[in-house]
């Protein structure tokens, strides 16, 4: 209220002036019942000759009574105006309350309907990519990085499922993409497929992780991760309106020959409109669940 209309109605000039007028004209007119009659006594004269005589004399006190009582008139006036402004702000305000109340349930509506969206595209991913045809066990997990649109250098870890609850956790949000064999497949647009039977962190397997990177130059990633993998294949993902790589999709298991890798290339090859829209989807809302710095994934454009 106090932006639209100057101040509180306490504070409105209007309003304090009409009370101020109503004050003097109180005093005034008590002083002209008493100057009246004096004055007519001096010059000897009717009260009402001395009236009439001093109506326009601004020298005498009679005519200001006048002025008083126009500016009390034009005070109360404007005062009244002024309360009508409230009355309306206050119907205003209530209007206001009821449309907030109306967004706040539409919008919790709007939060409750993407939340089932996006359990619903997590739910379809994991469907599509833990088909039997692939290999995937109770000792397996895959997951899904998008590259951020941020920042172009990192991918982005918008899915992950793992049967076994202690490999689920999604881990760094983050990761580059030119590190360890996501980097790779990334770099070389080619289904990649690393295994060993060494040790999980152990020297052979460092040194073996190495020599498998190091013909596209990407750098060995850190091994202190929960799930100690023997077997990792990583297959890019193409946006379909683009058809640029968005995306890396990655399976891994304890086990160092558990993954079918035909089967798992067959599958992506035959799901890649899916999972490509799936993803693309579940990106935008990922940003909007789980914010990352500098998320700025642009809204999907549903497929006709």
């Amino acid at each position: 209220m106090a932006g639209i209309y100057g101040g509180c109605w306490v504070k409105n000039w209007w309003f304090l002036g009409s009370h101020v007028a109503s004050i003097v004209f109180a005093l005034f007119s008590a002083f002209i019942s008493w100057w009246l009659p004096w004055r007519a006594s001096i010059i000897d004269a009717r009260i009402v000759e001395v009236a009439k005589s001093s109506a326009l004399d601004f020298t005498t006190p009679l005519p200001w009574l006048g002025v008083i009582v126009f500016l009390w008139i034009l005070s109360v006036v404007k005062s009244h105006e002024f309360r009508q402004k409230v009355r309306d702000f206050e119907k205003l305000s209530d209007n206001y309350d009821l449309l907030e109340t109306d967004y706040y349930e539409e919008t919790e509506g709007h939060r409750e309907t993407k939340e089932s969206y996006y359990a619903s595209l997590r739910s379809s991913l994991r469907y599509i990519l833990t088909q039997t045809s692939t290999g995937f066990s109770e000792r397996c997990r895959v997951t899904v990085y998008r590259l951020h649109d941020a920042d172009t250098k990192m991918f982005r870890n918008i899915f992950r499922h793992a049967p076994q609850h202690r490999f689920n956790e999604p881990g760094r949000d983050a990761i580059p993409v030119s590190e360890g064999v996501v980097g790779l497949a990334y770099a070389t647009s080619a289904l990649q497929n690393f295994r060993s039977e060494e040790a999980f962190g152990s020297e052979e397997y460092v040194a073996k992780l190495e020599n498998f990177l190091e013909s596209a130059n990407i750098k060995n990633p850190r091994l202190n991760t929960r799930m100690p993998s023997q077997q990792i294949v990583c297959k890019t993902i193409s946006d379909l309106n683009t058809g640029f790589q968005v995306g890396v999709v990655v399976y891994e298991c304890m086990d160092p020959d558990a993954l079918n890798v035909d089967g798992i290339m067959a599958l992506l090859t035959q799901e890649d409109q899916n999972i490509s829209r799936f993803v693309s989807h579940l990106a935008v809302l990922d940003a909007d669940f789980n914010p990352f710095p500098h998320d700025a994934y642009p809204m999907a454009v549903a497929d006709e």
